[in-house]
């Protein structure tokens, strides 16, 4: 047998010996063809050529895979350009007979095998057919392919048998006259149809052992429409080419396996450049894939994926690791802060060998394929981290230390973290075993030592210790402050707390060296004090002495010792204002030269601060406010930018008090007192309000006693102070100088003895009723607020007993907060009637103390009276005045006694006996003065001409005031505008609106009230025909409505002022308004009424009289009335003059309730059946719309205003 028993054809023409040549050489290349060793080509008939290859060998792939390439899809294939159509036809063994493309290659090939028996007259025809054996098999075995041969042989009317060698077709009827031609035709379609067969049906061989192997364990593979069949060490599979292809991929598939190797991502990533380069070189065929972390998937031939597997072992098992142990929080630091990615990036930049890094637990593993380069990265990461825990003892670990502390080391940690992270900052709170706070800095080792040294700092030169001094006496915790001054003891670093509890003490923080040395200067100084008790008695006693009863006569003679003065100056002139020249007089020349050597090295503009050495004068500093105002500015706000700077130089200097006087009241700036003292208050507080108040602890407002606008500054003082805001805490306390009735927070406080129900208590349980009164029992009592606008009233009694009242006072803060309410308003707990002032009077001298406490009893006894007042001066007081005088009783701080049974004794504060006397004599003057206001308001009317035109009325008290002609502090209008007025010219200049002048007019009521917008009318006078201005607002107004639906001239609009008319329209108006109720009501239109000029001054004179109604009364026999002048302006209604002109009135209609209108209806219809006397008002059009009104009472309506218009 010859060594080449797999053959291709091939069809090609005229191909000479180098043609034979390159195409042998073509089939050699395997990669190219397919092919491999091979004999030469052989012609086997004409334009067709046969080439055979070598019997299989192993590893080789020869013939084979030429039929499977072929098998596949590829049905030509041409060779080269040269080769002038060169084919290839298809591949087979040599037993196999190959059907080619065309008929008369396919007669040669076949002509051998084929045997045609022709029949005789009597016997069928047949046909022999010699096709390959496993072709033969198939379409016998498979029920598919034999019956669509039978298919296909039926329609030649020809049937068929079949063996494992040949097929038999015979003809089943062969007529007589059937020639040779007929049957060479029936001969060439049975051709024709096997010849189809064999490009229908492709026969494959498989050598491959893995493929057999597949074959045999998995039948389930498709094999439906196939035909296999297993001989020695081969199948043989026959079928359409779709479904061998099916085959072929599915046991591809089989052959291929997947393994997981498990594998760090790190370790990976160490050898993943050299396993790549293996895979590329020596395992082709494999894929990889990380579908999940630690894991590696090879997926390919087994022999390759075991290979590469056993590959990836042998790399991984050259990587080294190297562990060092670190603390939690350096392991913590290398993940968070992506120091570990900054340690790699840096290794594979300065390393031969990459090193990369894991955590695990509190270790740090470091991995590389080089010894060297895992020693000098271990100790490159040894040297640059570190770790660091520093302790605070005691103190050190409190506010506001440790505020300080930590925002130092968080503007540290910003600049060393700028970029990323660098060093971290811990605060491990203590344990029971160490309590101490502990500051843990982790990171790079340059950071971690800044930021320890910054802690070291701290606990060195800033930690604060804390140390308590009793006080000798209780009283002395309000009042420390003063204390201090009073000693002249300064605390520049050591910050002192009075407190009560648990005993009355000073509280010292600050460095432990100047606790220590500042105690011991208290303590001696405390030594030396003498203190005095002494009481005043008598009714307003307290109000007294809370208000200038202590300013006023300078009783307690303390020499106050501040840090900083402050004064006013002009123009940079020290003796320019009394302030200054009295400090000039104090300090002397000194004063005056450290005064000018500062002046000489500053620019100084309105509002800015001189700061001068204040050492002559006994204090540090003395700050100059420049209150000249600049260009466009203004003296007080120069002066409020002056004290809002000084008090923000006292806190950026770290100065404990400054004392300053109330600027402005003197003749030098002329500013007035009120004014000059709420910019002053109101600086004051907006400076505590903000919270950051520091060192700044003490300010002092100084008055001199014998200046002689003092008494007034320190009304006008105290009077900026009536509500006082303290924080305490997340609360704020308001102190608030009022009426406790008056408050509208969630609980009320009510102080009482449970037996007098007067004063604050008096006016509590007034508004909230009796029976509130009947739950009163007990100490501390709450119950309903009954009338009262509180959530809860709380009664309690103070028993006169500060520390009762303290108690008292924790407890009802205490129950609110228990409540969760927000607000809660709080008298002057057993302040009412109290007719006694105590006092504590300290001092450095018993006789200093002595001669106080007599100046304290005389001061009071100076500032009393008494004064009497008979039934006969009250006897004209209202009910309501006489409890106002009542009430004010306390606020004045006198005492109100009946003497006998027609008179009244007051005594008490002289300022409250004469404002006493100043109300009751008010009382009465303003009885009598209401009476005659009401009088004359009721009388005439003063009327001013509003900003939009309209005329308003004055108040009473301006109507009063005009009337009497006692206008020289002007008048007030309804607004609250204040005027100034020209009765001669009978106009009003606004005070507030510089250049606005307004008009006045008076108007006398006669019988009825006039309207605001008529104009005066002389005594008689019934008509009035007023000629409005043009560019009056009123005039404009008229225009307007009318040209509103009217695009014709307005020529004149005239104001009718009829008394008559007038006042029978007011009186049908009230009646309207009585019977419909506020709900319709008079129903008040302004509509329009077109008329003749003829017939113009009866109307004026008589009004519209509906008697005259003639034609056009298609809705009753009424006066009829247009809602738009456009209707009225018909000539029809407004018949025109002979020069063209037209009128129409625009008239006051009360159309009260309507209804439809009926052209026979001589009065409106009644409004219901049961009632035929209850009429509608008026009749319309249109009841939904309506566009004209019709009224049947001539004083139902009143001409306004009369147009003419062309």
């Amino acid at each position: 047998m010859s060594d080449y028993q797999y053959a291709v054809y091939f069809e090609a023409s005229n191909l000479s010996e180098e043609d034979l040549r390159k195409i042998k050489q073509y089939f050699q290349i395997r990669r190219r063809s397919g092919g491999g060793e091979c004999g030469e080509v052989k012609k086997i008939s004409e334009n067709f050529y046969r080439i055979a290859f070598r019997e299989e060998t192993k590893g080789g792939l020869d013939a084979r895979l030429v039929a499977q390439s072929i098998l596949q899809g590829v049905k030509d294939a041409t060779i080269g350009a040269n080769f002038r159509h060169l084919k290839i036809i298809r591949i087979v063994l040599l037993k196999i007979h190959v059907f080619l493309e065309f008929k008369s290659m396919a007669k040669q090939l076949f002509g051998t095998f084929t045997q045609v028996t022709t029949a005789s007259s009597c016997k069928p025809v047949e046909k022999i057919l010699k096709l390959d054996s496993y072709l033969l098999r198939f379409l016998k075995e498979n029920k598919i392919a034999f019956l669509d041969l039978q298919k296909r042989l039926s329609s030649l009317n020809c049937s068929f048998k079949l063996d494992l060698e040949k097929v038999v077709v015979v003809k089943n009827e062969v007529k007589s006259d059937e020639d040779d031609i007929a049957l060479d035709k029936w001969k060439a379609k049975v051709e024709d149809v096997f010849f189809e067969l064999q490009y229908l049906y492709d026969i494959y061989f498989e050598f491959n052992p893995e493929t057999l192997m597949i074959l045999k364990q998995n039948p389930f593979l498709p094999t439906e429409q196939l035909g296999i069949y297993r001989e020695e060490n081969i199948f043989v599979i026959v079928g359409e080419p779709m479904e061998l292809q099916k085959l072929l991929k599915a046991m591809k598939l089989q052959q291929q396996i997947c393994k997981e190797c498990l594998v760090s991502e790190a370790n990976f990533d160490l050898v993943k450049e050299q396993f790549r380069l293996e895979i590329e070189s020596n395992f082709s065929e494999i894929n990889i894939a990380q579908d999940r972390p630690g894991s590696v998937v090879l997926k390919g031939p087994k022999e390759q994926v075991e290979a590469a597997g056993s590959k990836l072992r042998e790399l991984l098992s050259q990587i080294q690791e190297k562990r060092i142990h670190l603390h939690q929080a350096l392991t913590t630091f290398l993940s968070s802060s992506g120091a570990i990615q900054k340690f790699q990036v840096r290794f594979q930049q300065s390393l031969r060998s990459p090193v990369l890094f894991e955590t695990r637990n509190s270790d740090l593993v470091l991995m590389s394929l080089s010894t060297g380069a895992l020693q000098e990265a271990a100790a490159a990461v040894q040297r640059d981290l570190c770790m660091e825990s520093v302790p605070l003892e005691g103190t050190e670990a409190n506010s506001p230390g440790i505020d300080s502390l930590k925002e130092s080391l968080n503007k540290a940690l910003q600049e060393a973290n700028q970029g990323s992270t660098n060093v971290e900052l811990i605060y491990q709170p203590g344990t029971h075993a160490d309590p101490r706070i502990k500051v843990q800095v982790v990171g790079y080792s340059n950071e971690v030592s800044k930021l320890k040294k910054i802690i070291q700092d701290y606990k060195e030169n800033q930690a604060t210790c804390h140390d308590s001094l009793p006080l000798p006496l209780p009283e002395m915790v309000d009042y420390f402050s003063e204390l201090l001054a009073l000693l002249g003891v300064n605390s520049d670093n050591v910050t002192l707390v009075a407190t009560r509890s648990p005993a009355p003490c000073i509280r010292l923080s600050g460095p432990r060296c100047q606790v220590r040395d500042l105690k011991t200067t208290l303590t001696s100084a405390f030594g030396g004090l003498t203190s005095k008790r002494v009481k005043v008695d008598g009714p307003g006693v307290l109000q007294f002495f809370q208000g200038g009863g202590l300013k006023t006569q300078s009783l307690l003679q303390f020499t106050f010792q501040v840090d900083v003065l402050v004064a006013p100056m002009l123009n940079s002139n020290l003796t320019s204002t009394k302030v200054g020249m009295c400090l000039l007089d104090k300090a002397g020349q000194r004063l005056k030269s450290n005064f000018d050597a500062a002046k000489s090295t500053n620019t100084i503009a309105a509002g800015d601060v001189l700061e001068v050495d204040g050492t002559p004068l006994g204090c540090k500093k003395v700050f100059f406010i420049e209150c000249v105002p600049s260009s466009g500015s203004t003296k007080e706000k120069a002066l409020r930018d002056g004290l809002e700077r000084a008090l923000a130089l006292c806190e950026q200097q770290g100065w404990d008090s400054v004392a300053m006087p109330v600027i402005g009241p003197g003749p030098a700036m002329s500013v007035p007192i009120r004014d000059a003292t709420r910019i002053l208050t109101e600086v004051i507080g907006t400076f505590g309000r903000t919270g950051f108040t520091g060192s700044l602890r003490t300010i002092r407002i100084v008055m001199m006693p014998n200046y002689s606008d003092s008494e007034e500054v320190f009304q006008s003082l105290s009077s900026e102070i009536d509500e006082i805001i303290i924080g305490a805490g997340n609360c704020q306390l308001h102190l608030v100088y009022g009426d406790i009735s008056n408050e509208t927070t969630d609980a009320v406080v009510n102080t009482t003895d449970f037996s007098d129900f007067q004063t604050v208590c008096s006016d509590i349980l007034t508004v909230a009723g009796p029976a509130v009164q009947a739950q009163l029992t007990g100490k501390i009592f709450t119950t309903q607020p009954g009338n009262f606008p509180c959530k809860m009233i709380m009664h309690v009694s103070g028993k006169s007993d500060a520390g009762n009242i303290k108690g008292l006072a924790r407890d009802i803060v205490s129950k609110c907060e228990l409540l969760r309410y927000q607000s809660v308003a709080i008298p002057a707990i057993c302040a009412q009637h109290r007719s006694t002032a105590e006092f504590l009077v300290i001092g450095q001298s018993a006789q200093n103390v002595s001669d106080a406490c007599l100046e304290l009893k005389q001061a009071y006894e100076k500032e009393c009276s008494t004064q009497s007042f008979t039934t006969e001066e009250l006897k004209h007081l209202a009910q309501d005045e006489i409890d106002h005088i009542t009430n004010n009783a306390d606020s004045l701080g006198v005492e109100i006694n009946q003497q006998s049974p027609d008179r009244l004794t007051v005594r008490g504060l002289n300022s409250g006996v004469i404002e006493f006397n100043r109300l009751v004599q008010g009382a009465l003057v303003r009885q009598v003065r209401g009476r005659e206001q009401d009088l004359i308001f009721a009388r005439v009317n003063w009327c001013i001409l509003g900003i939009w035109g309209v005329w308003e009325r004055l108040p009473k008290e301006a109507n009063y005031q005009l009337e009497n002609n006692n206008i020289f502090g002007g008048v007030l209008d309804a607004q609250g505008q204040k005027w100034t007025v020209n009765l001669k010219g009978m106009e009003a200049t606004s005070v507030n609106t510089p250049g606005l002048v307004s008009k006045l007019k008076r108007l006398e009521n006669l019988s009825f009230t006039f309207p605001l917008y008529w104009d005066s009318m002389g005594s008689g006078e019934a008509l009035k025909l007023v000629t409005l201005h043009p560019s009056s607002a009123e005039y404009n107004r008229v225009k307007m409505d009318f040209k509103r639906t009217v695009q014709k001239a307005v020529l004149k609009i005239e104001r009718v002022q009829n008394v008559h008319l007038r006042r029978a329209y007011e009186v049908r108006k009230k009646e309207l308004q009585d019977k419909n109720g506020d709900l319709v009501g008079a129903g008040e239109k302004v509509l329009y009424h077109g008329t003749t000029e003829e017939a113009c001054l009866s109307i004026q004179r008589t009004n519209f009289d509906r008697r005259f109604a003639g034609q056009n009364t298609r809705f009753g026999i009424g006066t009829y009335f247009a809602v738009d002048a456009s209707y009225s302006s018909d000539p029809v209604f407004s018949k025109p003059a002979a020069d063209g002109t037209q009128v129409m009135f625009v008239a006051l209609v009360l159309t009260g309730q309507y209804t439809q209108g009926q052209s026979d209806m001589m009065t409106p219809p009644p409004r219901s059946t049961q009632d035929p006397n209850d009429r509608y008002d008026s009749v319309v059009d249109n009841v939904q719309k309506p566009s004209m009104f019709v009224v049947f009472h001539d004083c139902q309506a009143y001409p306004d205003y009369l147009i003419t218009f062309k």
